[in-house]
């Protein structure tokens, strides 16, 4: 089944066969474990993930700053079906509007931001033990990787045929290189990017993830690590009621990216760098403290508009792929 027809099979769903229906999909899925291959696609690359992730899968990845977790709990699964369950009629058809309610669902399990102290309280606490997803909620302690491993599984539910990447992201804002994890859906030879960890947002508080298309040579280059991909993030702001756009370049690669030429990297100037993040994240811990969502209520009237505008307007590679 695509996600098409899982879409169809969670609106036809009574509430009373939704907790069968779940547990069912859940075994399927990790009974289909399927090793990273990927329709057409056998990925070599040891950091990405194209499965459903069990919930006795102990997670962990040396690259990044964490401590090994499970993803022991179907409660976001059950909270997604819910949404498309009573989702807007005229939306839901559209991938896009399912990508915006993953977004929100991750949003408001963890979180808007991650904040680095925070985490490091968690971690400590939690020194001798595996981490359960659930550690994460609601506290600013979850980062890139506890983000799109939800994704992941949320993505792979549905239906589509997903990949979980654990690679490396450079902003111009920021201008250094950093552990980053983020997902990419795979369709028709091309795939779509998906940063649910650095979301677009509309005048600072309706978020849709960053989304990228990738297509052709650059797309088997980028799985096998061998390729980095520039984009432009883009955030929306209304202006005389209409909406605008404000673009900050995003690099991501997937591993690596190894130079001609070699850069001296010195442990101190490592330690510098590490200094300069954590008065960032010092100096923004109170700010992303107060930001949540602002109740379903109050926004959701706003962000379908938003959508149906955006829809009609933008004709980019990324509408298209998401609408095939």
């Amino acid at each position: 089944m695509n996600e098409k027809d899982i879409i169809q099979k969670i609106r036809s769903l009574k509430d009373k066969d939704s907790e069968r229906w779940i547990e069912k999909r859940i075994e399927l899925l990790e009974k289909n474990e399927n090793n990273n291959i990927l329709g057409d696609y056998n990925i070599k690359n040891k950091n990405i993930e194209t499965s459903f992730i069990p919930k006795n899968k102990i997670i962990k990845n040396n690259s990044f700053n964490m401590m090994p977790f499970k993803m022991d709990t179907i409660d976001y699964l059950e909270d997604i079906v819910k949404d498309i369950q009573y989702a807007d009629e005229e939306l839901i058809s559209n991938n896009n509007y399912i990508i915006h309610i993953i977004q929100c669902k991750i949003i408001n399990y963890f979180g808007l931001h991650g904040v680095e102290e925070s985490r490091n309280d968690l971690f400590k606490e939690k020194r001798n033990e595996a981490l359960s997803i659930t550690d994460f909620k609601k506290n600013l302690t979850a980062m890139s990787l506890e983000r799109s491993v939800m994704a992941q599984n949320i993505l792979t539910f549905l239906g589509f045929d997903s990949i979980l990447n654990y690679g490396l992201i450079t902003s111009e804002s920021n201008n250094h290189e950093e552990q980053h994890a983020y997902n990419c859906i795979l369709n028709n030879g091309m795939a779509l990017l998906i940063d649910f960890t650095t979301p677009s947002n509309l005048d600072g508080q309706y978020y849709i993830p960053s989304c990228f298309a990738i297509g052709g040579e650059q797309l088997q280059g980028f799985l096998d690590g061998q390729t980095q991909i520039e984009f432009g993030h883009k955030d929306y702001y209304t202006k005389d009621n209409e909406i605008q756009e404000y673009e900050t370049k995003m690099i991501y690669s997937s591993n690596p990216i190894i130079e001609n030429q070699e850069q001296e990297f010195t442990q101190e100037s490592k330690e510098e760098v590490l200094e300069n993040i954590k008065e960032e994240n010092k100096e923004t811990k109170q700010e992303e403290t107060r930001m949540t969502l602002v109740p379903k209520a109050k926004w959701y009237q706003k962000i379908v508009d938003f959508f149906k505008k955006l829809f009609k307007r933008n004709k980019k590679d990324e509408q298209k792929l998401l609408s095939n």
